[in-house]
């Protein structure tokens, strides 16, 4: 019989993607696995369809090269169980942190 991998956190904290839920701690374990990279998972709706965003500081040189990308996107499906419509790359520093680890912009 399967086992359950974890608990994945609170539920008030989890956002419904596309029938799966991704939570601020499955993001925090990929910064982890992936030297502490500053990233933000943004959910916006285009017509009926949920589409996932995430942002991605550049804080190497290595980060957005095709090789790290396809790793990065494995790695995510394999935790977060949930694909990646969009990754944005922005500079160093452009994510404070203060801000949301998982931000929904979908109404209603």
């Amino acid at each position: 019989s399967y086992r359950l991998a974890g608990i994945a956190g609170r539920v008030g904290e989890a956002v419904k993607v596309r029938g799966l839920f991704l939570a601020p701690s499955q993001l925090k374990l990929m910064q982890i696995k992936f030297d502490n990279i500053p990233m933000q998972a943004v959910v916006q709706r285009r017509g009926y369809q949920d589409v996932l965003k995430l942002r991605l500081e550049k804080i190497s040189p290595e980060v957005g090269t095709d090789q790290w990308r396809s790793r990065f996107e494995k790695m995510f499906k394999d935790i977060c169980t949930v694909k990646i419509d969009i990754l944005e790359y922005l500079e160093a520093g452009s994510i404070r942190q203060d801000e949301k680890l998982l931000i929904d912009e979908r109404q209603g």
